[in-house]
């Protein structure tokens, strides 16, 4: 990446939610640089919706940088012990193994939004952006749509190869607003 986000955050896939954690910069109140979470936005069950997704996700980006890091960049077992009491896991090494995310920036000046679906050391020794399924669309996007990329960016996300919680298995089922101007409905 080239270009400086202005925003970001990060979408975590554990047990059977999704854990949308807002983030901000080490160097806060600075408005660059390498980022830190700071803060759960909120969680949504699997099954939820495209929009429920879409909104929430925006309302992380849009309160990027308002918390200062609690902790210093070089604390992690502190990092990792708040991460891990936001999604109910019982520490760093059993939630690591057992999560797939994405990560998302939205470039204000080029009016961008780019979704990473992340490999949890499956492909690479590292976790790292799958950059062949980066998801890129315009921030003005609707909330609706936005939700629609964030859950098929998700298709491409790994588990860490030691994943030790069996994945939950849900039969998705479009609601209306899923489906709005799409001819099908909820009850199929």
């Amino acid at each position: 990446m080239t270009e400086q986000s202005s925003e970001c955050c990060t979408i975590y896939e554990y047990v059977d939610k999704y854990w949308i954690i807002e983030q901000s910069c080490q160097l806060w109140p600075a408005h660059e640089g390498p980022t830190e979470r700071v803060a759960l936005a909120g969680s949504l069950p699997q099954n939820c919706t495209s929009l429920e997704m879409g909104e929430l996700t925006f309302q992380a980006l849009d309160r990027f940088n308002s918390k200062q890091p609690k902790f210093r960049p070089w604390q992690l077992k502190e990092l990792r012990k708040d991460l891990c009491s936001w999604v109910g896991a019982r520490g760093w090494p059993s939630f690591y193994k057992n999560a797939r995310y994405v990560w998302i920036a939205r470039y204000r000046p080029s009016n961008v939004i780019r979704i990473w679906p992340v490999d949890n050391c499956n492909i690479h020794p590292s976790e790292s952006a799958l950059e062949k399924f980066t998801i890129e669309t315009t921030a003005d996007i609707d909330a609706q749509k936005f939700g629609g990329l964030i859950r098929s960016a998700f298709l491409h996300a790994t588990s860490h190869p030691e994943r030790k919680i069996k994945p939950v298995k849900f039969r998705v089922v479009p609601t209306v607003a899923d489906t709005k101007g799409s001819g099908k409905t909820g009850n199929a």
